[in-house]
């Protein structure tokens, strides 16, 4: 059984889609998930997740967005204070 505030798994997810393209509405999915599935969740997430899935055409975790690249530039500087201190922490060099 899913509570409030669990991740949904992949399956719930293609079963809302499912839903909403059948033309349910969150009010009916919920329940919908709820009674058949066991799955508690709010209307929000319901909303949301088909939010996300109307902009981006999947229900994937944006998770790639948060990650930071280091560029090259800050690459070459980072071995240069190592070369001038090899006992240099990364907190130093920030």
């Amino acid at each position: 059984m899913f509570r409030t505030g669990k991740k949904l798994s992949e399956e719930v997810k293609n079963k809302v889609i499912g839903y909403a393209s059948e033309g349910k509405s969150t009010v009916q999915i919920t329940k919908i998930l709820a009674e058949n599935d066991g799955c508690i969740t709010t209307r929000q997430s319901i909303r949301r997740l088909l939010k996300k899935f109307k902009e981006t055409g999947s229900i994937r975790r944006r998770s790639d967005s948060t990650i930071k690249k280091i560029l090259p530039l800050h690459i070459s500087f980072i071995g240069q204070c190592i070369k001038s201190n090899p006992e240099t922490t990364a907190t130093a060099i920030q």
